[in-house]
């Protein structure tokens, strides 16, 4: 057989094999958007009914009524992009630092935020528990704000400093040369060059907090405070499983991850392969 058809082929099947996969994963979303747009009659209809024959869009008046999913969004909204924020600040910050500047245990020092991720934090729900409540913070979004973006931070470090250390030191000669300070040196010309970096770290930090479900289970325990998790949680255990609804509910907070995804794609890829190669 000549090499160009084995090539075809292999291409073929991998294509496929690429094709189930996103079948399998799409295939999970589909049901949960369209069991958000059923009656509850057609939910338990037996055979099954695929497309409903007619289209219940006020299950999702229903879900921002009859539940606190509105202000667990909100909160979640607040929390994600505070912390995100937060995140990106310090860390591009230290990862200047630490890309630039020579300094005695700064290996060991990378190593150590490196470690930090590989205990899980649930692990340290008993004294973070403490600590907020000696603080006064338990059930408050300022408590989520502090223990997020200390969890976040080292992650980002590593990442946006893997960008950095791939923009040549002369950028900042020239730049100090002429003046800047390096905080100008840092946002005006370090980042605007490794904003693929900056824009990966974001979206890990804003997933990672979105999605949080342990930590904010321990430290809130109000409809005040609780997020988007919680509130999906609460909502099985409250509304005795009313799946139209709870999939409404869902559609609505997956909503903010895939639109910040889609609308930073481009970035997000590019600081991930900068990262892998550059670092």
């Amino acid at each position: 057989m000549p090499k160009y058809r084995s090539k075809t082929y292999i291409d073929l099947i991998v294509y496929i094999l690429f094709a189930m996969v996103f079948v399998i994963a799409l295939v999970p979303i589909v049901w949960i958007l369209i069991t958000s747009i059923k009656k509850t009659m057609d939910i338990f209809a037996y055979p099954p009914i695929i497309v409903p024959k007619e289209v219940a869009f006020e299950n999702y008046v229903k879900v921002f009524t009859l539940t606190d999913i509105g202000k667990n969004f909100l909160n979640s909204i607040i929390v994600a992009i505070l912390t995100t924020g937060a995140v990106i600040l310090l860390s591009t910050l230290v990862a200047y630092g630490f890309s630039r500047f020579t300094f005695k245990q700064k290996a060991f020092i990378m190593m150590l935020l490196l470690g930090t991720q590989m205990i899980p934090a649930v692990t340290n729900i008993i004294p973070l528990y403490i600590t907020m409540l000696k603080l006064g913070l338990l059930d408050t979004i300022t408590a989520l704000f502090l223990v997020y973006t200390a969890i976040n931070i080292p992650f980002s470090v590593w990442i946006i400093k893997s960008y950095i250390d791939s923009i040549p030191d002369s950028m900042d000669e020239a730049a100090l040369m002429d003046g800047a300070n390096r905080f100008y040196l840092i946002f005006k010309i370090i980042v605007p060059v490794a904003l693929p970096g900056i824009v990966a770290a974001s979206l890990f930090t804003f997933i990672a907090c979105w999605n949080e479900f342990y930590i904010a289970l321990v430290l809130t325990s109000t409809v005040k405070s609780k997020t988007i998790p919680l509130g999906l949680f609460n909502f099985q255990a409250s509304y005795d499983i009313q799946w139209n609804l709870l999939c409404a509910a869902s559609v609505i907070a997956i909503l903010p991850v895939m639109v910040f995804f889609i609308i930073l794609q481009d970035k997000f890829i590019s600081g991930l392969t900068s990262g892998a190669y550059k670092g």
